[in-house]
């Protein structure tokens, strides 16, 4: 009976282990023959081994040898995971550090190192200056930025070179925003939204402006020792222990702030295999099975799906990072960002380039008036059929929320020759649509 029970679960293990689909099938029908499926490879082991316990030990036939070979091949199972399950336990426990979220905010200066993951589909390349980086260099006392993506590095200064090209230039600034609530937003809703949206239009006009007054971004591979480091780091759920953290280190390496949160899938305690069904979003192909492992977590400060914000708020940053209304710009600010449109058109690479078109771009729609002796030049810009400012119908649509901004009637918007009533039609309602939009974020909350 024992051998007729192997050679079952043994063909019933094949099955499954070639076609895993038939236990998703079976759960799906009615869970129990789905639940039985997956059970056939860890019942073929386990039958195996007692067979061959009953055959290399000298015990008499019946039910309790049976039952004294399958316990034999139970303690071999637990034996035989052991090691390995210490093994990941020690680098599960290794990886664990204690938390520091008492304190203030910490006010960075000097040279800081903002270490973060690599960008998702490892891409490789030096890394931009983005909204962190930008607003820190911001700051008066804080003389360097490097950042590191996972093996590279480059570190940013702000110098004054008005006869450099304006490359390279601020990336991402605005997406800072998003993580970094200011007062008068509310928890949530379109209006707290689009405040958001407008200050991280506010950052990226405060550095049109730089660079058109003859700031400058200087890169170099030579990083100096950090003052202070900010680091992020992403758990990664295809390893074996996964941490995610973040830290602020000062130049000695010691935390003056830091949450984790580290898992681990380790071992289980007695061998057996576990059923992974993939996701229905690739239909279930990489289902198949594995050898079971026990899921271990630290009791984590940090939630899971916790954002950078949680790290922002720990760094002493200007509260509002960027402020609605913006403060006036220089005289004469007006023809200087046409002219770094100009140069960015001209020569700025494919990112750099969309960089700080979006970037002049916000200064029109942020400074509004204040910026209106530049409607002309952009009039003649935008009237062009196939100019290097034509776009999409949203990509137009903010071009013509600048210019309204900047006091140009609905009438007199420019549009190039070609362009269908349906398209012009549709752009002026989503240029409207901004503005209201840019009002309503700027009225006084309750």
């Amino acid at each position: 009976m024992l051998k007729t029970a192997v050679l079952v679960s043994g063909a019933l293990a094949a099955l499954v282990w070639l076609l895993p689909s038939l236990v998703i099938i079976g759960f799906f029908l009615l869970f129990v023959p789905g639940f039985v499926l997956s059970l056939m490879p860890t019942v073929f082991v386990y039958l195996a081994a007692t067979y061959l316990i009953r055959l290399v030990l000298p015990l008499p036939e019946g039910p309790l040898s049976t039952a004294l070979a399958f316990a034999i091949a139970l303690a071999i199972g637990w034996a035989v995971m052991q090691p390995s399950r210490a093994q990941a336990i020690r680098e599960f426990q290794a990886a664990i550090e204690p938390d520091v979220t008492d304190g203030k905010p910490v006010a960075l200066s000097g040279d800081v190192l903002w270490s973060k993951p690599a960008a998702f589909g490892g891409e490789t390349g030096t890394p931009t200056c983005d909204g962190l980086c930008a607003v820190l260099l911001n700051l008066g006392d804080v003389s360097s930025v490097t950042v590191a993506e996972g093996d590279e590095s480059a570190t940013y200064r702000l110098i004054r070179a008005p006869e450099r090209p304006a490359v390279p230039f601020p990336q991402d600034m605005s997406e800072i925003q998003r993580h970094i609530p200011e007062p008068g937003d509310l928890p949530s809703g379109n209006v707290s939204i689009d405040r958001m949206l407008f200050r991280g239009m506010a950052i990226e006009a405060r550095w049109a402006l730089r660079y058109a007054n003859g700031d400058r971004l200087d890169v170099s591979k030579d990083a100096p020792e950090p003052d202070f480091t900010v680091r992020w780091q992403r758990g990664d759920a295809r390893a074996a222990t996964s941490v995610a953290r973040y830290a602020i280190l000062d130049g000695n390496g010691q935390a003056l702030y830091r949450e984790s949160r580290v898992t681990a899938h380790v071992p289980a305690r007695v061998f057996h295999f576990a059923f992974r069904g993939g996701s229905a979003v690739d239909g279930f192909s990489s289902a198949h099975f594995a050898i079971g492992r026990d899921a271990m977590t630290e009791a984590p400060s940090l939630p899971s799906g916790a954002d950078q914000g949680r790290l922002y708020a720990r760094i002493d940053l200007p509260s509002p990072v960027a402020k609605l209304p913006a403060p006036p710009p220089e005289p004469g600010s007006a023809q200087r960002l046409l002219d770094l449109l100009a140069g960015a058109l001209s020569f700025a690479p494919g990112e750099q380039r969309q960089a700080i078109v979006e970037a002049v771009r916000s200064s029109f729609i942020i400074h509004g008036p204040d910026l209106a002796e530049a409607r002309a030049p952009l009039t003649a810009a935008l009237e062009q059929k196939n100019g290097p400012l034509s776009g999409t119908v949203a990509e137009n649509a903010r071009w013509m929320f600048a210019m309204l901004r900047m006091g140009a009637r609905e009438e007199d918007l420019p549009f190039p020759p070609g362009y269908s009533d349906h398209a012009r039609e549709e752009t002026l309602t989503l240029a409207l649509k901004w503005i209201q939009r840019y009002e309503d974020a700027l009225a006084p909350q309750e």
